[in-house]
């Protein structure tokens, strides 16, 4: 199998040269996970990694039978669709690796990802790759593999002549972890318990009150008619996060955008990106951060051409931590 600096699993640069295929056969149970590294690359720019996830049949055939119902459906409730997203066995856990080369670090530049899964009977391009790759490294067709190549360029102007020793270190990024979903009035508590810890947690409502957001803080407003209104939530939050942070969101999305006049395919600017509030899923809030002691925050529901009643916001609270501490896999 033939891997370059520059390519993903199919595409390359013309007349680059393939990377020289070094086996590792390393394997790491981090995150109670089963990876395995079967080899990494050595070209003349960098160094490429393949990191394969294994995911039991058994979690693939869980998730498949629990949604089947909602196939082919169409207008699902938005909570459906962020909870089928968050339990489905691919993409289960969010890293980064970091990769050393005789005691000097490299941060990855990009990477690209396959999926297998042994149920998908669909043929495609993708599907190909991955049987090619899975075939490539022996790995067991039988289960799921998520496996992704990771591209990093060498610390020095040249490739090493003399590598002793190589390591790759697993970084969890913070994933989010849905909390409790309410309806808010002033003085209003909300007891849950904290998705990861366990521990009993409080959100108190300190305030609740519909505003409309400055103009000035939307992009190109004269080409674009922006949503403007939507409700702040003053809360406090005990206990104070001791890992990650919080971030408080409205369950609805914001409205889209209206065009005033005619402007360039490029300068839309999607379901509020570029706003003080505002996002692809809807709203965002004002989030605490580990340092935080809880007090006086402030959170702001999806914005909207007209006002809504502040008691008709569905709020949820979610918490982003790292599922696991950072692990280090000798490679040579």
């Amino acid at each position: 199998m033939k891997v370059y600096f520059s390519g993903n699993f199919s595409n390359h640069k013309r007349f680059e040269r393939p990377g020289q295929e070094w086996g590792c056969d390393a394997y790491s149970n981090w995150a109670e996970q089963l990876w395995y590294i079967p080899a990494v690359y050595l070209c003349s720019k960098g160094l490429v990694a393949d990191v394969c996830r294994m995911i039991p049949w058994e979690a693939l055939k869980a998730y498949r039978d629990k949604w089947a119902v909602y196939e082919g459906q169409e207008d699902l409730p938005e909570e459906l669709y962020r909870q089928a997203d968050a339990e489905t066995p691919f993409d289960a856990i969010d890293y980064r690796p970091e990769v050393t080369v005789n005691g000097r670090a490299m941060e990855f530049k990009r990477s690209a990802g396959l999926y297998y899964d042994p149920y998908n009977t669909q043929e495609s391009a993708s599907m190909e790759e991955v049987r090619r790759v899975i075939a490539h490294y022996g790995l067991d067709a039988a289960q799921g593999w998520e496996i992704r190549r990771w591209v990093f360029p060498w610390k020095t102007r040249r490739r090493p002549k003399n590598i002793t020793s190589m390591s790759l270190k697993f970084i969890a990024r913070e994933r989010p972890h849905q909390a409790v979903s309410f309806h808010a009035e002033p003085g209003k508590a909300v007891q849950f318990v904290h998705p990861v810890s366990g521990v009993p947690c409080t959100l108190t409502v300190q305030a609740l009150e519909p505003v409309q957001l400055p103009l000035e803080n939307f992009p190109h407003a004269d080409i674009w008619e922006w949503p403007r209104c939507c409700v702040r939530m003053r809360y406090t939050l005990t206990p104070a996060p001791s890992a990650g942070w919080v971030q408080v969101n409205d369950l609805a999305a914001s409205d889209h955008p209206v065009q005033k006049k005619q402007a360039a395919a490029s300068s839309y600017p999607g379901t509020g990106a570029g706003a003080v509030i505002g996002g692809n899923d809807g709203p965002t809030a004002v989030f605490v951060n580990g340092s935080s002691d809880g007090a006086g925050c402030t959170a702001f529901s999806a914005t909207h051409f007209a006002p809504v009643p502040p008691q008709e916001v569905a709020w949820q609270v979610v918490y982003y931590q790292k599922d696991a501490a950072d692990e280090t896999v000798l490679l040579m």
